[in-house]
């Protein structure tokens, strides 16, 4: 199951699928404006969890910000950091539990994990 779990607005999410041309469709997405509090609150992964049907202990977060990595340690959601524009200070890295380059390494990772 795949959700996406976003500060930005849900209409926002869809025009930018959209206009990516992803050719899959989530089995959830939640906005930022669908939650009271935003990130570092943990309030969109858990309603992405709840939508997936999932316990957060069976669930994954993708993230590139430090307050979406604060708020999957917060839900206590395991993560992989994906480096973009910013660094991981120290406290993010005492957080995500993974930190790898590309979306692509994250596949090789995932396989991996579903091998062992």
């Amino acid at each position: 199951k795949i959700a996406i779990a976003s500060s930005s607005r849900h209409k926002y999410i869809h025009k930018v699928l959209n206009y990516l041309g992803f050719e899959f469709v989530p089995d959830a997405i939640v906005g930022g404006d669908e939650v009271k509090i935003a990130k570092p609150n943990p309030a969109v992964f858990l309603k992405a969890a709840e939508m997936l049907n999932t316990p957060v202990e069976e669930c994954l977060v993708l993230e590139d910000s430090r307050n979406g990595i604060i708020a999957a340690h917060r839900a206590n959601i395991k993560s992989i950091f994906i480096e973009d524009m910013v660094l991981p200070d120290d406290l993010m890295k005492s957080y995500f539990d993974i930190q790898l380059d590309s979306l692509h390494d994250v596949i090789n990772y995932l396989e991996k994990q579903r091998a062992n």
